[in-house]
């Protein structure tokens, strides 16, 4: 337990940054449909995809390589027989960061155009259902930390994939050129 709290706080970075671009395209977004420039939509939303790609790359490739230095800024040093699995869940968690960017910088681009409801329903089966499924179905057989903390990555690219899928759906019939 103590182990998976040290890397929320860790990942909290990622979330954090996400987050926070997500709700800047999602604002973006509201401002140029609301203006009918669908086309800045586009641009501002692969702009969103590539810096906050950039952003979360590299605090993943730092909480990979140093997650057990930074761990120790958290932990009181009679806990820091705790580092060995906060790296190692690190370690799994780490080069899968990059998918949540697609679901949050996706789905705030289609919560700024307008739809509110259906992206809120796909959340919640990419990441929730996703998760829990993935934890009645597969831990049973294979009964371990890093294959509960593999709900995550598959729940994010799951996700993912549904918000590429829809996003694309809505820039070819709500952000496509010809509407203006």
């Amino acid at each position: 337990m103590a182990a998976w709290a040290l890397c929320g706080k860790l990942d909290f970075l990622i979330w954090l940054s996400t987050d926070a671009l997500a709700a800047a395209i999602s604002t973006f977004a509201a401002q140029n449909y609301g203006a009918k420039h669908y086309r800045r939509i586009q641009k501002g939303v692969a702009s969103g995809l590539f810096i906050t790609s950039g952003i979360v790359a590299l605090l993943s490739i730092l909480l990979y390589l140093f997650s057990g230095t930074i761990g120790k800024l958290f932990l009181h040093p009679a806990d820091h027989d705790i580092l060995p699995l906060v790296v190692s869940m690190m370690h799994f968690l780490a080069p899968f960061y990059l998918l949540y960017v697609f679901g949050e910088i996706l789905s705030g681009a289609i919560r700024g155009t307008g739809e509110t409801f259906l992206p809120m329903l796909v959340s919640l089966l990419g990441t929730c259902a996703a998760r829990i499924l993935w934890i009645l179905f597969v831990v049973p057989g294979h009964p371990s930390i890093l294959v509960i903390l593999g709900s995550y990555p598959v729940s994010w690219f799951l996700t993912a994939l549904l918000f590429s899928i829809y996003y694309l759906y809505i820039r070819r019939t709500r952000l496509s050129p010809s509407r203006r």
